[in-house]
């Protein structure tokens, strides 16, 4: 449990520092976009979320387009030890708004995975969700 708590923590670290940072503060009378068009799609600069127990997970991009289901958070997975190990997302949310997110992965050991976090563009339009700002989840990983 304490690996789940560190684990949802430092992604939670992440997601506000690469989504919702500013080089500068927010003041009356300046614009809090920065500048950018209020609908500027998100970007994710590559980060390493999770590095323990010879697991190592990196979120590289963030994909608006994505795929036909949806927007996709590009993520990195290295098995460094000796099991093999599966990594799924549980309870995330998008806007501090609950959504389903789609990740099953295996990896082997000594190998790594590229695979992607789904959400489905139907549950962000129920959500009211047209741009997406800030992604809070955890990561469960356990051996396959």
């Amino acid at each position: 449990m304490k690996k789940l708590t560190a684990l949802f923590l430092t992604f939670l670290l992440l997601l506000t520092v690469c989504a919702c940072g500013s080089s500068g503060s927010e003041g009356e009378g300046k614009d809090p976009s920065g500048g950018k068009e209020p609908n500027a799609p998100l970007t994710v600069a590559e980060q390493v979320c999770y590095d323990e127990n010879n697991i190592k997970i990196t979120v590289t991009s963030f994909d608006e387009d994505g795929s036909f289901m949806g927007p996709e958070l590009k993520i990195l997975v290295e098995n460094n030890g000796e099991k093999n190990i599966t990594v799924q997302v549980r309870d995330v949310s998008i806007n501090d708004i609950m959504i389903d997110g789609s990740l099953s992965t295996d990896v082997a050991p000594g190998k790594k995975a590229n695979d992607e976090i789904s959400f489905m563009s139907s549950d962000l339009e129920i959500a009211n969700i047209k741009t997406i700002k800030k992604i809070e989840l955890y990561f469960h990983i356990f051996d396959s």
